[in-house]
């Protein structure tokens, strides 16, 4: 009971009439580019087909829990590559749930060996509360009631109209990019007493990647910041792949959590990746930490052979 009053009083505070700080959050944000940054679609020049579920805060009633789907196909025309997908997302914390479906684009032009791309994100979000997951107390006496009028009564949902842009250049062993989302800042009106919005939020990204002499180790790192220029977020992370083939290492998201990654690709096109995050604050004591899975298949057309992943880092 007193985890599930900690997780409320924190999703109504943060929708209550109030910006939304942050899009759902993902530890293994360097290999899911496309769900910050449209210009990142198809950067591996193959088709994908990608997911991600989080389950946050394990053994807290009502944590977040979140779900990233993803599809794209590279393609040539007026002498020129470009990339095209499709992003479903559906975030749920409490009772209440955020659903978004878009189109993505993105253009390339190659700069000798290097690649500048530009990227646009269009669909549509929606947000929804169901009360009837929560457990109202009858009224004790006179003064206390058993329901609440800023909650509403069973489940309502309001959809809005949503954009974002994106930018990414990239080289052999580095990459930067910057986007922006909600540019229409997408409101919500729920109830009479309950609305939200959220704001635009901007993503800055990048990577390096240096080979060891002996060519069978590798050391990446990774770092993004994304804020809403009234608070922002930070992730750094650094891991070493082996034999082009497994990878181990951590993320850092400061005065928040540190996450242990994990995963695999395969030679057929198939990438597994798991992290787990550890809470650096309070919530280390209430909680059995965050789990994360990540899951994209990368294949080519036409007979043509060496489907394995190419990193948006090695390209």
């Amino acid at each position: 009971m007193k985890n599930s009053l900690i997780v409320l009083i924190a999703l109504v505070l943060s929708f209550y009439n109030v910006r939304a700080q942050y899009d759902a959050q993902a530890s293994q944000y360097m290999f899911v580019p496309e769900v910050f940054n449209p210009a990142s679609v198809t950067a591996n020049d193959r088709f994908n087909l990608m997911g991600l579920y989080r389950l946050q805060w394990i053994g807290m009633d009502g944590a977040p829990q979140t779900l990233f789907f993803h599809a794209s196909a590279p393609l040539h025309f007026l002498k020129h590559d470009h990339g095209v997908g499709v992003m479903f997302e559906n975030d749920k914390a409490g009772m209440f749930s955020t659903q978004g479906v878009y189109a993505q684009y993105a253009f390339k032009y190659k700069l000798k060996k290097h690649v500048l791309s530009f990227g646009l994100n269009l669909g549509f979000m929606n947000q929804s509360i169901s009360s009837d997951s929560l457990n109202m107390l009858e009224g004790l006496d006179d003064y206390h009631q058993g329901s609440d009028p800023v909650i509403p009564t069973g489940s309502v949902n309001a959809p809005a109209f949503d954009i974002g842009v994106g930018a990414m250049f990239r080289s052999k062993s580095y990459y930067f990019g910057v986007s922006a989302f909600h540019l229409t800042k997408p409101t919500f009106d729920l109830d009479d007493n309950v609305s939200s919005s959220v704001s635009p939020v901007m993503y800055f990204t990048g990577g390096y990647a240096y080979k060891l002499p002996n060519n069978r180790f590798v050391i990446l790192a990774d770092a993004m910041v994304k804020t809403d220029f009234a608070a922002y977020q930070v992730d750094v992370s650094a891991r070493v792949e082996i034999d082009d083939l497994y990878y181990l290492g951590l993320n850092l998201r400061p005065w928040n959590a540190v996450s242990f990654l994990g995963g695999v690709s395969l030679n057929n096109g198939l990438s597994i990746g798991y992290s787990f995050d550890l809470s650096t604050t309070q919530l280390i004591s209430r909680t059995y930490g965050s789990h994360e899975v990540y899951l994209r298949y990368s294949f080519l057309l036409g007979g043509k052979k060496n489907n394995k992943y190419k990193s948006v880092r090695i390209l």
